[in-house]
């Protein structure tokens, strides 16, 4: 439809995803360990759901559990804010527009 409405490039923007936020194994297996053995005491979480998401053998939840303070941002309640000190509600994105000025023709 906004191809057809002639809107890519003017009023629509496309960009390229990057897998960044998405971590390995790896490292969610060296916070888990860092957590259980008391090393974290402050996690906040931007989004997601480790605790129900991350492989099972980690047992993300109990590493969880001796953390100190542990905060998630997240758009609802899931089982990882279940587990947490504090859930910060985060804002759905109609709930955060942003007005811009049009842009001035010259």
């Amino acid at each position: 439809m906004n191809a057809a409405l002639g809107n890519i490039g003017k009023t629509i923007s496309y960009h390229e995803l990057k897998d960044t936020a998405i971590p390995d194994r790896a490292s969610v297996a060296e916070l888990t360990q860092r957590m259980k053995r008391g090393e974290v005491t402050t996690l906040v979480m931007l989004g997601g759901n480790p605790v129900c998401n991350s492989p099972v053998d980690l047992d993300f939840k109990a590493a969880l559990g001796k953390v100190q303070n542990s905060v998630q941002l997240s758009l609802h309640q899931d089982e990882t804010s279940s587990a947490c000190s504090w859930h910060l509600n985060q804002a759905h994105f109609l709930e955060s527009w942003v007005i811009r000025e049009p842009a001035m023709a010259h």
